[in-house]
């Protein structure tokens, strides 16, 4: 009887045992989280810039459901003085349809959902959804290569005038890593040439509009390089060809832009890492047959260290953003020191 008992205990807890490893793990999700202060001089990107300090809070989350899929969740507010503020919150989706050890090189297909507010450019509220895929064509131990093509539709959710919002809010930060390090200096898509019309002569080219909503399309091709000198020192180089297409004619146009990303580690603990931008934007028509070529240029030193699980970064940033329409042209400057965990 005690034989037979022990034997169905045996059999009760192999069959509970069998059962736990046939269903699947849930997986948990990695967390992060990051504090920032920092100071804009020219948070609206406009020509009579005003400076403004602020501080921001970010907070994301990422699931590996399975090897070939993974799901990321991310959040972020800056908190400008007065009332200023904007807010952005995004998820997106990414599957790898070609494993790494496949006979196919690595293939990877996204799509994300996103709203971003603003309180200060009000114009730049709207929300967003996209697709992305991003082919490996070479990796290797030192060297990658990425093709990328995005299209991303965008509801700007107030009615305004053209040319109200800031010439760089049609693209986002391209990684969490870019927006931590600061090194895409609030660059965005657009930016200037030589000044050949006065401000006075746009304003009045603008006053037969009315405000309205406006829908935007975006189509992007990109090609990234990855370059790895040594353990320490790194680069990156990325061009990109883009098209936006607005029910708002004015605000359409032709965007090419090239940036390089320089990385060297073991500083005395820091990475220490230098960004370089250019883009062009010409736009498709401008109000009473006024020419815009927008073109920019910009600048960025961060330098990042770990503190156990977190990471201290400090940056500075330039970006000088000239416009063929004087009105459009802007300077800006930015600071920023923060903490990062994950």
């Amino acid at each position: 009887m005690a034989a037979l008992f022990c034997t169905g205990c045996c059999t009760a807890s192999c069959t509970a045992a069998a059962m736990a490893d046939s269903q699947p793990m849930v997986p948990s999700p990695v967390l992060s989280a990051e504090l920032g202060l920092g100071f804009d001089s020219n948070p609206a990107q406009s020509s009579d810039a005003v400076s403004l300090g602020f501080a921001e809070v970010g907070l994301g989350a990422q699931w590996q459901v399975r090897d070939d899929l993974s799901f990321d969740a991310e959040a972020g507010y800056r908190d400008y003085a007065g009332a200023n503020d904007n807010w952005t919150a995004a998820v997106r989706i990414d599957w790898l349809a070609a494993a790494e050890g496949a006979r196919s090189d690595p293939l990877t297909l996204s799509a994300e959902a996103g709203v971003y507010r603003d309180q200060l450019v009000t114009a730049d509220a709207r929300n967003e959804l996209a697709l992305a895929g991003r082919w490996q064509p070479i990796v290797t131990p030192r060297t990658e290569l990425v093709v990328g093509a995005e299209l991303r539709g965008q509801h700007y959710l107030n009615s305004s005038l053209p040319w109200s919002g800031r010439p760089g809010s049609a693209s986002r930060g391209r990684t969490r890593r870019a927006q931590r390090t600061r090194l895409s200096a609030q660059r965005g898509a657009p930016g200037a040439g030589v000044d050949r019309s006065t401000g006075a002569t746009a304003l009045d080219a603008l006053a037969g509009f009315e405000p309205r909503q406006r829908y935007d399309g975006l189509a992007i091709l990109s090609l990234d390089g990855a370059w790895y000198f040594s353990a320490l020192l790194s680069g990156l180089g990325t061009l990109s060809l883009g098209r936006r297409a607005s029910t708002e004619p004015a605000e359409s146009y032709d965007n090419v832009a090239v940036d390089l990303l320089f990385s060297r580690g073991g500083v005395a603990g820091w990475t220490l890492e230098l960004g370089l931008g250019w883009y062009r934007s010409d736009y498709d028509r401008a109000p009473q047959d006024l020419h815009r070529r927008d073109e920019g240029r910009s600048l960025a030193l961060a330098a990042r260290r770990p503190l156990g699980r977190a990471e201290l970064s400090c940056s500075v940033s330039w970006l000088d953003n000239r416009s063929t329409v004087a009105i459009k042209s802007f300077a800006q400057a930015v600071t920023w020191c923060g903490l990062a965990w994950q």
